[in-house]
């Protein structure tokens, strides 16, 4: 999805850390720029049933209220991802797993 497309509550966290924490352009635009994206990382998101989903340049947010994860990838727009039994690995950009986000249940 698109920016445009995103619920209030993704759009008003999106605004509070563009306004604290990138560049220029982001905040002028309230957008993220390629910029924002500068760090190369990959996610790999493996779903309770064994599938799983891969986004290059990208990154996610957590929201534990909502009980669901925003990944906001450079190319390929913004994806809201239902939070219970997801087991997310980010990738340096060598294929390095640098962080694991373990979400499954027992």
């Amino acid at each position: 999805m698109k920016h445009k497309d995103l619920p209030q509550r993704w759009k008003d966290r999106i605004k509070e850390y563009l306004l604290k924490n990138v560049s220029e352009y982001s905040r002028k635009y309230m957008r993220f720029s390629v910029y924002d994206f500068s760090d190369n990382l990959n996610l790999k998101i493996t779903f309770d049933d064994g599938s799983n989903a891969f986004f290059k340049d990208a990154f996610y947010w957590l929201d534990t209220e909502s009980k669901e994860i925003a990944v906001f990838t450079e190319h390929r727009g913004y994806h809201l991802i239902n939070l219970p039994e997801l087991l997310i690995e980010t990738f340096d950009w060598e294929g390095n797993i640098i962080k694991t986000d373990d979400f499954r249940t027992e």
